[in-house]
């Protein structure tokens, strides 16, 4: 209707792109894995893989055993929260791995992915990266 004060709505929330944008980090994150690129993977946490808790050949070493991972995310993100500066948003996600001796793993939980919003922050910085991850085997 013509001269009607009301905006069109979107069907997705205001905050979409930034949560879509995240969603995709976990993505690349698990392909880095599934690909044996585990320092794609592992720069992929937030400060180049500090925020994992792990050095770099712990992190690797951790999937000595993984012969292939894919991840499914369809579950409901959380709202994108702020706090100082940052953004974080959790993104749930089930992973289904497979062994070298073809066991089948199943996991369940969440990644908390966090971006810099500060004036004058870097491109990495204001990437979305992986923060922390509450992740266990079903």
């Amino acid at each position: 209707m013509i001269g009607d004060p009301t905006p069109p709505t979107s069907p997705l929330p205001p905050d979409a792109k930034g949560v879509q944008a995240a969603i995709d980090v976990v993505h690349e994150y698990y392909a880095a894995i599934n690909a044996k690129d585990f320092r794609k993977a592992y720069e992929l946490w937030s400060g180049k893989g500090d925020a994992s808790h792990q050095t770099f050949e712990e992190f690797r070493d951790g999937f000595a055993n993984t012969a292939s991972v894919r991840v499914d995310t369809s579950g409901e993100p959380g709202p994108i929260e702020g706090a100082a500066g940052s953004r974080y948003v959790a993104i749930p996600a089930l992973i289904y791995a497979k062994t070298n001796d073809g066991k089948d793993q199943k996991f369940w939980g969440e990644y908390v992915l966090r971006r810099s919003v500060v004036d004058g922050s870097t491109e990495d910085q204001r990437a979305w990266r992986i923060y922390s991850a509450t992740i266990k085997e079903q």
